[in-house]
C-alpha cells in the first residue's frame, strides 16, 4: 500500500534541480514546516489510500472474474 510521507531530508541535489530549471531546494526546515501545515491533508489522503486497491490488485481481480 502506498502512503504519502513528508520528506525530511533533501533528496534532490540543488545543482541538478537548477539544471532542470526547477526551484532550488529550500531546506529541511521549510519541508518540515510545509508538512506540519498540511498534516491534516496528508493524514486524510493516507486514510483514503488505505481503502483503495492498487492497480495491480484490480487487474488481478478483473482477470479472475473474467471482466474484460
Amino acid at each position: 500500500m502506498l502512503k504519502v510521507a513528508p520528506v525530511t531530508a533533501s533528496v534532490v541535489d540543488e545543482a541538478q534541480a537548477s539544471a532542470r530549471g526547477a526551484a532550488p531546494a529550500t531546506g529541511d526546515a521549510a519541508t518540515r514546516a510545509w508538512a506540519d501545515a498540511h498534516a491534516a491533508e496528508i493524514e486524510q489522503y493516507n486514510g483514503w489510500a488505505t481503502q483503495r486497491e492498487t492497480y495491480s490488485q484490480r487487474v488481478r481481480r478483473w482477470r479472475e472474474n473474467g471482466d474484460d
